[in-house]
C-alpha cells in the first residue's frame, strides 16, 4: 500500500495516550521520502505545500488507514487494543470541520533561534549532576531537551515534538499603556527542533498581539503560524480566499496541537497545526530555502518575544506582551533510535530557559517548576509572565 507507512503516522503521536509510546516511536522513523509522495497543494509561498483536503463526504470514523494517511490524519489506534487511545483520537478527529487553506501570510517578524546572555552556552548559570541546566535568555522561555550534534544523526537527532497548549489572552504589560511604553507586544506560543544551539528552527504555533491606543488597549489579535527560521518568517495560517484572506480563527483558550516533524539537512520538514476549538488544521510541508540544515540538535517547548525592533543601532525582540500563564501539555520529544524525552526529562542535556528584558536585570518570563511530580508534572509545563513584562512595560 502506497501510503500505508506515510506521513500521517507521526501525526497520530499528538492524540495517542503516553502508554502508547511505543507505538507511537515506531510510527517516527517512518521515512520523510516517503511522505514527499503524498498529494499536496502549493501554497502561494514559493516551497511551502499544504498537504491535500479531504473530499467532500469524508469521514475519519469510517475511512481507511490508508485513506487517512493520504489527507495528513492522525491513524486509528485499535479499539481493543487502545481504548483510550481510540477515545482520544475519535474525539481529536470528530472535533476536526475543516483544514486551512493554501494561503499564507509571511508576517514582518520572526521566531528566532536561543539568544543567551553572558555567552551562556559554555557557561551555564547552574548545572548540577542529575539535574536541568540553568540558562537566561533574551528572547525565549521554556524547556529544551538537547545533544551536541553539529549534523543530522538519524539515530540520535531530535525528529519529533508534540505539545498542547491553549492560546493566552493578549495584553500589555499592566499599566503599561499609561507609561507609556511602545508596543506592540507578542507572545508566541510554540514547539521546535533545533535553535537552542544552533541557527534553525523549524516550528508551529500561536502568536498573540496587543498594543496600545492612546492610553488604552486595543483588541487582541490571535493567530495560527508555522515557520522555518530562517528559510521563512512566521507564516500566518489562512483559512479564506481572495486579495485579503482572513486568517483561521483563533481566539484566547483554544486548545492548539502541534506537531513538528524533522528529516535531514535541507531536506523538506514538516508541521502540523491543530486548533481542536475552532475545527481547523493544516499540514505543511516547508522546503530548504536558506540557512543552516537540520541538525536535530534540540526539542523545544518555548514562550518567545519574536524579532524584531529597531532601538538605536541594535535589533531586539519585540517587547513580551502579558500573557499571564502558559500551560504546555501531553508533551514529549523523541530521537531517530526511538529514546522519548519530556519538558520534565531530569538531566544536564535539558535546559531550562528563563527570559530576561533587554537589560539582561530582571525575569520577564519564568518556568514555575520543572520535574516530574507536582502542578508541572513529566509531560508537562507551567510559564508566567512577570518583572516588567506584567506589570509597568519594560525598558528597551
Amino acid at each position: 500500500m502506497k501510503y500505508a507507512t506515510i506521513f500521517a503516522i507521526w501525526i497520530a503521536l499528538a492524540v495517542i495516550l503516553l502508554c502508547s509510546f511505543p507505538a507511537a516511536t515506531a510510527a517516527q522513523n517512518a521515512s520523510a521520502a516517503l511522505a514527499a509522495s503524498t498529494a499536496k497543494e502549493q501554497t502561494n509561498i514559493p516551497g511551502v505545500k499544504i498537504f491535500a483536503d479531504r473530499p467532500a463526504g469524508f469521514s475519519p470514523l469510517t475511512a481507511t488507514d490508508e485513506q487517512l494517511s493520504t489527507y495528513g490524519l492522525p491513524p486509528r489506534p485499535d479499539k481493543q487494543a487502545d481504548p483510550q487511545g481510540y477515545a482520544q483520537w475519535a474525539r481529536a478527529m470528530t472535533s476536526l470541520k475543516y483544514r486551512a487553506s493554501a494561503t499564507l501570510v509571511a508576517k514582518p517578524y520572526s521566531s528566532t533561534n536561543l539568544k543567551l546572555v553572558n555567552n551562556q552556552a559554555n557557561q551555564p548559570s547552574v548545572q548540577v549532576n542529575g539535574a536541568p541546566t540553568q540558562y537566561y535568555s533574551t528572547n525565549w522561555s521554556g524547556v529544551a531537551n538537547t545533544n551536541n550534534l553539529t549534523k543530522w544523526n538519524d539515530n540520535t537527532s531530535f525528529n519529533y515534538i508534540q505539545s498542547i497548549t491553549t492560546v493566552p489572552a493578549a495584553q500589555p504589560p499592566f499599566g503599561a499603556c499609561w507609561n507609556p511604553t511602545n508596543g506592540p507586544f507578542l507572545t508566541a506560543v510554540w514547539n521546535g527542533i533545533d535553535g537552542a544551539n544552533n541557527g534553525d528552527v523549524l516550528q508551529g504555533g500561536s502568536l498573540s498581539y496587543a498594543d496600545c491606543n492612546g492610553d488604552t488597549l486595543q483588541s487582541g489579535q490571535y493567530i495560527g503560524w508555522v515557520e522555518w527560521y530562517p528559510s521563512y518568517s512566521i507564516l500566518e495560517i489562512v483559512c479564506g480566499a481572495g486579495t485579503a484572506p482572513p486568517p483561521c480563527p483563533v481566539y484566547p483558550g483554544d486548545n492548539f496541537l502541534v506537531i513538528t516533524f524533522g528529516a535531514p539537512g535541507t531536506a523538506n520538514q514538516y508541521v502540523y497545526v491543530e486548533d481542536g476549538t475552532e475545527g481547523w488544521y493544516g499540514s505543511f510541508e516547508l522546503a530548504w530555502q536558506q540557512g543552516p540544515g537540520l541538525v536535530g540538535s534540540s526539542a523545544e517547548w518555548i514562550v518567545e518575544r519574536p524579532c524584531c525592533i529597531t532601538v538605536g543601532t541594535e535589533e531586539d525582540p519585540v517587547p513580551l506582551a502579558n500573557y499571564i500563564s502558559q500551560a504546555v501539555s501531553n508533551s514529549f520529544s523523541s530521537k531517530g533510535n526511538g529514546n522519548v524525552f519530556f519538558p520534565g526529562s531530569q538531566a544536564a542535556s535539558t535546559w531550562v530557559i528563563d527570559m530576561l528584558d533587554d537589560n539582561a536585570d530582571q525575569i520577564i518570563s519564568d518556568v514555575e517548576g520543572q520535574g516530574t511530580a507536582g502542578l508541572q508534572g513529566k509531560t508537562s509545563l507551567w510559564l508566567e509572565a512577570t518583572g516588567c513584562a506584567f506589570a509597568g512595560g519594560c525598558t528597551p
